[in-house]
């Protein structure tokens, strides 16, 4: 159906993947689904892999970054999230892991695998790629409170509208960083990613907005180039607003 190639109708070259969370499936091989029991979509074709999730999606991106530019790859790891699990011990560094070991620490190696596959990614990729290449590493929402051990839970978690549910990780690495190791204290949000990713390829966002008419949505995305050439820079926005709805999902 036109959920197997909703990547390719938005105008993705190539997609393989998972569908959604590594639970979700529409085929059955009478084993519980997991990182290493999961279906992946190959240009609208579902088939069962036993490669562990983390490492699959690795193979992938690296295949993409090492090919004909120029590229745009959207790399979308299910680490780390349910269901829980022990990532291949040579990914991370917690020895005697176990399934008895809390949700908290079992988190914490799965995210070092995460971690460790990133680090096999960038380093697949030589020098002069790396420096033409703009790097974005970006979180989607705060932990599953299983996961964060007190006192840090007090902050909040996934769900939440306090800084644990919402700050989330977001760096930027490679082309256009003019001061690499810095930090900017800037108000930013996931939707600019859009607007500079954007604005590197040379788009004219105007002209989507044109192509869109009358079903124009309004943007709501800032160009982060300016923070990029200058960490310092006074933020664009001034307030960041998160709401919290049920159910997730189409209407009505």
């Amino acid at each position: 159906g036109l959920g197997l190639t909703h990547p390719a109708a938005h105008g993705f070259d190539v997609h393989r993947g998972s569908m959604a969370n590594l639970g979700w499936g529409a085929l059955s091989n009478g084993e519980a689904r997991g990182y290493y029991n999961w279906e992946k979509n190959r240009q609208g074709q579902l088939a069962f892999t036993s490669t562990y999730a983390t490492t699959d999606t690795t193979d992938d991106a690296i295949e993409m970054v090492n090919g004909p530019e120029p590229w745009f790859t959207y790399v979308a790891y299910n680490a780390g999230h349910t269901p829980p699990h022990l990532p291949p011990p040579n990914l991370h560094t917690i020895e005697g892991l176990s399934d008895d070991d809390p949700d908290w620490l079992r988190h914490h190696a799965i995210v070092e695998a995460l971690d460790t596959e990133i680090g096999r990614l960038m380093g697949s990729m030589d020098s002069s790629l790396l420096q033409r290449t703009l790097v974005i590493l970006v979180g989607d929402n705060g932990s599953v409170g299983a996961t964060v051990p007190e006192p840090a839970v007090l902050g909040g978690t996934k769900g939440a509208l306090s800084e644990g549910g919402v700050r989330v990780p977001f760096i930027v690495s490679g082309a256009l960083v003019s001061a690499p190791g810095t930090v900017s204290n800037a108000l930013v949000h996931v939707v600019d990613i859009f607007e500079t990713v954007a604005m590197v390829a040379g788009v004219d966002v105007g002209s989507v907005d044109d192509a869109l008419a009358p079903h124009r949505l309004t943007r709501d995305g800032v160009n982060l180039l300016p923070y990029l050439r200058n960490p310092t820079r006074e933020s664009l926005r001034q307030f960041s607003y998160v709401e919290s709805f049920t159910p997730n999902g189409a209407g009505p």
